[in-house]
């Protein structure tokens, strides 16, 4: 190996472990100069040790120089590990495996932390739940802890998009997924084992991207956590972070010399957010105890298009049912949101585009009377029907600029054969006195979501009435 000039931490390449099963593992350790011990920062990734997830998280010498040992290692089956690697389904025990391991080590001074996103994120999870001793806390990013609903799936739905890419990815850039052994077994739902979160009993720092397609899962495991979890949320897209990177890494640190390595002075907030449009603050829980307002889908009838009839009322009112055509064969794009290779530009993207289509319905409420925070995640409900064995209702959540431009903030969908009830990712957002609230309700999400086949290439009538809503949280 070449000597890398100017280092001023030691790092040791290929450093082998056993699993509990004789498999080897191997890991890259970079830790302070001098005789140590000190607390251990483990980050396990199946997309090479020396990468150490350093796409958004610092690179392991800027971790060690704080005064930690941290460990990159390459999961079973990946780089230089020995094991076939079946995605998710061995990173609970040798994860719990690798903590044990990296306690033990003479640079170590016993007390273990975690690290990483998006798979790493959810290994992570996986790992914790197995409870090891030297377990002092965790920092999964951007990820959900199953593997199937809120990572491979949303709603039951394929992320076709994510899916496609990501199993192209493993296949080692295969021009077509299908080579990805695990491909089938995806678009049947068999996407691995779930972290169970009730075992998680250390402090965890869930990081979510408001833009992120596993922000959902994020919500859903800093729930589930309960006293367990902390709270990093900005409007990102899975990667890279930013604006604001420097706030995730003060964060993470200051996380991490708080409940791994127990430094005075040290502490972070149970939840630190940046709205869109708003500033980072510093809550006391998430969500911030917000009220729940419903905002009604009202029309007489003409609400395809941005320029139909369509409204958000605060009350219910009579009207006419709207009717509305799927075409299975042109799907309605995915604008934005969700960092699909497919998609494009992510994150917050105009969305005048889709909602110029006829088979996309779209309500507008009057302007604002007043700035509005939005925190927490909104939900809506369907009164839909249609003359296809079952349909898909995709809703994005909206803002509405006086001269017209209109960008999402949140998205959800769900698949059934009646009414629907739709839950959308978590938001944060703050919203002007002027502005408008927007809901728009599509057939389809392509390619973020897999598109309803259910009539093969058939054509499906559509009629949402008057009885549906969406419930935004409301802060302040």
């Amino acid at each position: 190996m070449t000597e890398l000039l100017g280092l001023d931490v030691v790092y040791r390449p290929g450093v082998p472990m056993r699993t509990r099963d004789g498999t080897t593992l191997v890991s890259d350790l970079w830790h302070p100069e001098g005789p140590g011990p000190w607390p251990a920062l483990l980050v396990r990734t199946p997309y090479g040790r020396t990468l150490a997830s350093a796409v958004t998280s610092p690179h392991p010498s800027v971790l060690a120089r704080r005064g930690y040992l941290v460990v990159s290692q390459d999961v079973r089956g990946r780089g230089e590990s020995g094991g076939e690697f079946v995605p998710f389904a061995n990173e609970a025990r040798d994860g719990a495996d690798a903590i044990d391991w990296t306690a033990g080590l003479p640079e170590c001074d016993g007390r273990v932390g975690t690290y990483g996103f998006s798979y790493q994120g959810c290994a992570q999870l996986l790992a914790a739940a197995e409870r090891p001793r030297p377990l002092r806390a965790i920092a999964p990013a951007q990820c959900s802890s199953d593997p199937g609903e809120g990572f491979l799936l949303h709603a039951g739905i394929l992320r076709l998009g994510f899916a496609e890419g990501w199993g192209k990815q493993l296949a080692g850039w295969a021009s077509d997924v299908s080579e990805w052994p695990y491909w089938e077994d995806w678009k049947a739902g068999r996407c691995g084992p779930a972290a169970d979160l009730s075992r998680v009993n250390v402090p965890a720092l869930i990081t979510i991207g408001w833009y992120d397609t596993f922000s959902g899962g994020g919500a859903r495991d800093l729930a589930g956590l309960g006293d367990h979890g902390y709270l990093l949320g900005a409007p990102w897209a899975h990667m890279p972070w930013s604006p604001d990177s420097d706030v995730a890494f003060d964060t993470h640190l200051a996380f991490f010399d708080e409940h791994v390595a127990g430094r005075a002075g040290a502490s972070v907030p149970r939840a630190r957010s940046l709205a869109v449009g708003g500033k980072w603050q510093d809550l006391a829980a998430w969500p911030p105890a917000p009220a729940r307002r419903r905002l009604w889908l009202s029309s007489d009838g003409r609400a395809a298009t941005r320029w139909g009839d369509g409204r958000l009322t605060e009350e219910p009112r009579p009207g006419a049912p709207v009717v509305a055509t799927y075409e299975p064969s042109v799907p309605v794009p995915s604008l934005g949101g969700a960092p699909n290779a497919s998609v494009g530009k992510v994150g917050r993207v105009e969305q005048g585009p889709v909602q110029d289509r006829t088979d996309v319905l779209v309500y507008t409420g009057e302007p604002l009377p007043e700035t509005v925070e939005i925190a927490g995640t909104p939900t809506a409900f369907l009164a839909l029907s249609s003359t296809a064995p079952n349909h898909d209702g995709c809703v994005t959540l909206c803002s509405v600029a006086p001269d017209g431009s209109t960008h999402n903030l949140a998205f959800g969908a769900a698949r059934g054969d009646g009414d629907l009830a739709v839950t959308l990712g978590p938001v944060h957002a703050v919203v002007p006195a002027g502005h408008r609230l927007r809901v728009s309700v599509a057939p389809s999400a392509y390619p973020e979501l897999s598109p309803n086949r259910s009539t093969g290439a058939e054509q499906v009538v559509r009629v949402l009435r008057n009885e549906s809503w969406v419930e935004v949280p409301v802060h302040g």
